[in-house]
């Protein structure tokens, strides 16, 4: 009887932490969003299928939602996009570069063989 209330009080707590660590902060939700926008830049970069980068994609524009679907106010906001302006904008400069990149082997693949 013991051993099945200490395992029923180890499942209990076990579950309060998972679902108290289920919680996006926007900290986290910040961090992840720059974490994609890198995997997407190192999969055009590295010239991986156009599925994986969709794939991808789709991952951001879902951590963009929750991050809008989070109630801040709009000063908390603006201290969240200065708190990762750095490491945003060297994100988003890789992926416009790898941007370009992809699309300059596209354009070199119309051009007619010498």
């Amino acid at each position: 009887m013991v051993g099945a209330l200490r395992a029923a009080v180890i499942a209990a707590a076990c579950l309060l932490l998972i679902l108290s660590g289920c919680r996006d902060t926007p900290d986290s939700l910040m961090k992840s969003q720059i974490r994609t926008i890198n995997k997407m830049a190192a999969a055009m970069e590295n010239k991986r299928p156009a599925s994986e980068i969709d794939d991808l994609r789709a991952d951001w524009m879902e951590t963009v939602r929750k991050l809008n679907a989070l109630e801040m106010s709009s000063a908390d906001r603006m201290a969240l996009l200065q708190k990762y302006s750095s490491e945003m904008g060297d994100a988003m400069l890789r992926l416009n570069k790898a941007t370009l990149g992809r699309a300059a082997d596209g354009l070199e693949s119309l051009l007619p063989k010498k």
